[in-house]
């Protein structure tokens, strides 16, 4: 491990997952107060209804309180909401993130032409090809709000490409952390 300007460097990703994850253990036991935002919230009969000007208290990783004017544990993060919508995380129910480097790549193919040049690449990448595509494909949800993606990992041809998926849970772990 090396550091420069303030981040830690690793000359090798894996140790980085674990580094991770052992600090986040502090941070997901922790409260966290989301304030005076506009609450996109669910009913039983799963309609939405907009609760405007309400805080939302995060304990750990659950939800302890909706309401307003909720006043925060000691040691709680405050997250000002106000402008702001807060809205359950998005669910992505099919997703190949080993792909993530071919993204844009066969768009104009037919499935025929993709077959070899797309869906066969899995066969020439390394674990470290499938950790980086995996990597880089969870961190573009994790941005725009994705929270649970069902990952399509077929690429995986050795235990060795297998390995590179469990930083995949740590990384939605961290997504509760993000915003």
């Amino acid at each position: 491990m090396y550091s420069y300007a303030g981040y830690l460097l690793f000359p090798h990703p894996r140790p980085f997952i674990a580094y991770l994850y052992c600090t986040m253990a502090g941070l997901v036991t922790r409260a966290i107060l989301l304030k005076g935002g506009t609450v996109l919230f669910h009913d039983d009969q799963d309609h939405v209804q907009a609760l405007r000007n309400t805080d939302i208290l995060v304990r750990g990783n659950k939800i302890a309180k909706i309401g307003q004017n909720i006043s925060a544990p000691a040691g709680a993060e405050t997250i000002d909401c106000n402008g702001k919508i807060i809205s359950p995380g998005f669910v992505d129910t099919h997703h190949h993130l080993w792909q993530t480097q071919l993204k844009g790549r066969h768009a104009n193919q037919s499935v025929f032409d993709y077959l070899p040049t797309g869906f066969w690449q899995s066969h020439v990448y390394t674990p470290d090809d499938m950790f980086w595509g995996q990597l880089s494909g969870a961190l573009e949800a994790i941005d725009v709000g994705t929270t649970f993606v069902l990952d399509h990992a077929h690429g995986n041809q050795t235990n060795d490409h297998g390995e590179t998926q469990p930083c995949l849970s740590l990384l939605y772990a961290l997504a509760r952390i993000k915003n």
